[in-house]
């Protein structure tokens, strides 16, 4: 062995024979974990640079340090499981209800698709949009809160186009109609393939929205605020409450009677998220379309689909169950989110129907 060997050996070997204050202090108590962390760092550094004999000593000394600390590593990483994810998902978790939202706008502007647009930005914008997050976000965790988002922007998508069609497809509603029914799902990636997010998506739709909503109050655009015009945007609501029940129906059917049943409160939350549009919708179609309410039976008509959607909304367990109808201790959730969804899908075919004489005035 040459002289600088022998030389490079020992400094090494008094390096793991030296324990410094910080480590054992002379009470023999440990140093603070960083310290130590660092320490360890520091033999590491050895062990890739010294000669092989070394080296040995080094691993040696690094088995030991980890067997020493191990408590520490494993509590670590238990405090990163712990503050991460349910911490982090606690953090975002928010089924919003607000039954207020867009109330304040002025009565000039269109309200029910203010009120979408608002809806959006609040959901992808102060809100965390959970849909489309992959595994190492906090909120990937959750369960009911993606669910209902995607049931939010399907309803939107649903009102819009409606009212698209009501209008005569102008292209901002015909375009932002196409933008809020993407894929709920995607992020930047998509089948390992670069994708346009449906963030993206749906602020896009959000800002067309919101251009013709203001070209509508500066009179720059045409609104159609007649009776033959509310008709369509209820019948295209009416379909779309109409499919919320047949997924209701359908989950229903299968019966699992879990009382932890992701399947079911997939299918509860995502009704629920096109309820409440539906619900914000109708309180500001009231707004938009006065002349029709001037009959009687349509306002009463109306009173009682939104009685319905509120009950609806109301139904918050703290566990979806899909029990059976006639039990007495496991209740059916979708059941009766589907009743209270089903009696206003009923009032607003009525009112569809009713609108008929008073479009013929």
């Amino acid at each position: 062995m040459t002289e600088q060997d022998q030389r490079t050996k020992h400094s090494v070997k008094a390096f793991f024979r030296k324990r410094a204050d910080a480590e054992n202090g002379e009470t023999g108590e440990a140093a603070p974990f960083f310290k130590t962390a660092g320490l360890l760092w520091g033999k590491f550094k050895l062990f890739l640079t010294t000669d092989a004999e070394a080296a040995a000593n080094a691993k040696n000394e690094i088995v030991s340090f980890v067997v020493k600390w191990w408590h520490w590593v494993l509590g670590g990483v238990f405090a990163f499981m712990v503050l991460y994810y349910p911490a982090g998902a606690l953090l975002y978790n928010r089924i919003d209800l607000n039954p207020r939202l867009g109330k304040t706008a002025a009565e000039d502007r269109t309200r029910a698709l203010d009120t979408m647009a608002s809806l959006i930005a609040r959901e992808t914008e102060k809100n965390v949009y959970t849909p489309n997050l992959p595994f190492f976000f906090p909120t990937s965790v959750l369960d009911n809160m993606p669910s209902f988002q995607t049931g939010v922007m399907r309803g939107v998508h649903a009102v819009v186009a409606a009212f698209s069609q009501a209008q005569g497809a102008p292209e901002p509603l015909e375009r932002a109609a196409e933008a809020a029914g993407y894929p709920a799902d995607v992020w930047h990636i998509d089948g390992w393939k670069p994708a346009v997010s449906s963030v993206k998506k749906y602020r896009a739709a959000k800002n067309l929205i919101s251009a013709y909503t203001a070209d509508v109050a500066q009179e720059t655009a045409p609104f159609d605020a007649s009776p033959a015009a509310l008709k369509t945007v209820l019948s295209g609501m009416v379909r779309d409450m109409r499919d919320g029940v047949a997924t209701l129906d359908a989950r229903i059917a299968k019966g699992d009677k879990k009382m932890f049943d992701t399947a079911a409160d997939d299918d509860f939350y995502t009704v629920k998220g096109r309820i409440y549009v539906h619900f914000l919708t109708l309180r500001d179609l009231k707004n938009d379309f006065k002349a029709a309410f001037s009959n009687e039976a349509v306002a009463g008509e109306w009173e009682t689909a939104m009685a319905a959607l509120k009950k609806a909304l109301a139904i918050q367990p703290m566990f979806v169950v899909n029990g059976s109808a006639e039990t007495q201790f496991a209740p059916n959730h979708l059941l009766g989110l589907g009743f209270y969804l089903q009696r206003a899908q009923t009032a607003l075919s009525d009112m569809v129907q009713l609108i008929q004489p008073v479009e013929n005035e």
